[in-house]
């Protein structure tokens, strides 16, 4: 009843057919729900979840390696699209909406309103993330923006992380084997 609720609303706009059966109460309840499932299966809870995502990120990296050393003057952009099964471990490798301790099935009331893993906002439809690198007159900048707004990305000290940094944060990530990970020969 509750995914009929969610089409009609996302496709039709409609709230008085099946989402009248819900109480507000009911809804909170159903997306915290939603959150624990993305967060152990596509996020931070268990740790392979979103490390299988690595080569995105190493793409990202090779790309602006190869813009920095000058082999790479042509491209401009590369854009990828995806549904959140791949933007959730790309947001998480990121060290984005971390929350400071794990989502549980019991957490806190006051931690559970409070948290930045929403699912519904951080991954609704025409959800979208830019890694964006800057020349600028002293090094190359990296900032993110994901739903276009700009984000501090984890470990950088500044909205325009220089790509140093960037890189240093992201050594965790680069180290990553996909292949390895997966158990493939």
């Amino acid at each position: 009843m509750y995914s009929a609720c969610t089409y009609d609303v996302s496709v039709f706009n409609i709230t008085d057919q099946w989402c009248s059966l819900f109480t507000k109460e009911d809804f909170y309840n159903f997306e915290y729900y939603s959150d624990l499932s993305n967060y152990y299966v596509k996020g931070y809870g268990i740790p392979l979840s979103y490390q299988i995502g690595c080569s995105l990120i190493q793409e990202f990296v090779d790309i602006f390696d190869s813009v920095i050393n000058g082999s790479q003057l042509i491209q401009k952009a590369k854009f990828r699209f995806a549904h959140a099964e791949t933007l959730l471990p790309f947001l998480s490798l990121l060290g984005l909406f971390r929350d400071p301790e794990p989502l549980r099935h019991d957490s806190d009331p006051n931690f559970i309103n409070n948290r930045l893993w929403k699912t519904s906002v951080i991954a609704s439809y025409a959800s979208n993330i830019k890694l964006i690198l800057y020349s600028c007159p002293d090094r190359y900048r990296v900032k993110a923006v994901h739903n276009e707004v700009e984000y501090l990305i984890p470990g950088c000290d500044d909205l325009y992380c220089t790509y140093s940094v960037f890189k240093s944060t992201m050594a965790p990530v680069l180290a990553l084997n996909f292949d390895r990970l997966c158990n493939i020969n």
